[in-house]
């Protein structure tokens, strides 16, 4: 009788295990499109009046009640949410305090029930490095910092990435879609590669979306992926492999679409949503990687982007605010093949 209960027990302990891990295999196709935002870089300016909070919330204020009337399904949040330690011009509140002023601007995103999933940015990093401006010299951890952060958004990100990096890299199926939030932090300028080519082969979903703070192709500044140019083309591979066509970015304070394709030859869209708030870089040059074909760049309009999937199909609508006005500044799409 002992072994028969001790049997049922573990028989039940496994199945509540496997029923609480979200399943990467493929849902249902969904009948109705649906959509999900990507916005990103919000911080303030520590040289402008409010900047000590750390957040630009009268720019973030109206994004957020934007988003919210879009209904989307989620939002993406490719880092530099706060400042952080980067003050020059005035003391700063504390990084939870900034955190926290984040989620309260965002309150009309969060009082809708709309999950949101941030990812670090170097602002977020606070670094005792302060910020290095010599492109790819790794920074120092600051273990503290990264406590203030999982106690802050730990909770609304899954536990499944890779050991060291769990809520802060993360997979999160939704639909006919994978997410994957990549911490380009921890591994500087970099990511898990063992943990990111497991976590897409093991997904059967139609849609692959990854995202992370720095972009994969230098735009403005010199640190980004290309200083580990070996993971990040096999990042590019692996989007192209499987079935995605979107990176979503940010550091730069703009708005850019740029072209690269994979090694198959599949085109794949550097979507850098960098323009949510943060001190705009008006930057007019060219692309440092010259191979990044140029498509659209918007500079000085604060905005989101919308992405709509219908099936297959994928359509990427940036929209931008001026004032309580909102027009939509550019549009593409693409259908996956079958």
């Amino acid at each position: 009788m002992k072994s028969a209960r001790h049997l049922i027990w573990s028989f039940a302990s496994i199945l509540l295990l496997v029923c609480s891990v979200p399943s990467l295999a493929q849902d249902a196709a969904p009948e109705k499109p649906w959509r999900f935002v990507v916005l990103s870089d919000t911080r303030s300016d520590p040289c402008a009046p409010g900047g000590e909070s750390g957040v630009n919330g009268a720019v973030l204020g109206r994004i957020a009640r934007a988003v919210a009337s879009e209904k989307p399904e989620l939002v993406l949040v490719p880092g530099d949410l706060v400042i952080g330690n980067a003050y020059k011009c005035a003391p700063a509140a504390s990084f939870d305090t900034q955190l926290k002023n984040w989620r309260k601007v965002m309150s009309p995103v969060y009082e809708a029930g709309i999950p949101v999933l941030p990812v670090r940015g170097n602002h977020e990093y606070l670094s005792r490095d302060y910020f290095p401006h010599d492109e790819c010299r790794p920074l120092r951890p600051n273990p503290e910092a990264l406590q203030i952060w999982l106690r802050n958004f730990g909770g609304d990100v899954p536990g499944n990435g890779p050991e060291g990096e769990k809520g802060v890299t993360f997979a999160y199926p939704h639909k006919n879609a994978l997410f994957i939030g990549l911490d380009e932090q921890v591994n500087y300028l970099s990511y898990d590669r063992s943990w990111l080519d497991a976590t897409v082969k093991a997904s059967k979903r139609q849609h692959l979306f990854i995202f992370g703070h720095f972009p994969a192709f230098s735009v403005m500044h010199e640190d980004n992926l290309s200083c580990n140019t070996a993971t990040r083309d096999a990042l590019w591979d692996a989007i192209g492999a499987n079935n995605g066509r979107m990176y979503f970015c940010g550091h730069d304070h703009l708005y850019d679409r740029g072209e690269m394709a994979d090694a198959a030859g599949r085109p794949i869209r550097q979507m850098l949503v960098g323009n949510g708030g943060a001190p705009f870089y008006n930057y007019s040059g060219g692309y440092r990687d010259s191979k990044l074909k140029p498509e659209k760049r918007i500079i000085s309009k604060p905005g989101y982007l919308v992405v709509t999937i219908d099936g297959r199909k994928a359509t990427a609508v940036l929209k931008t605010i001026d004032g309580g006005k909102i027009t939509e500044s550019d549009r593409f799409d693409y259908t996956l093949p079958q």
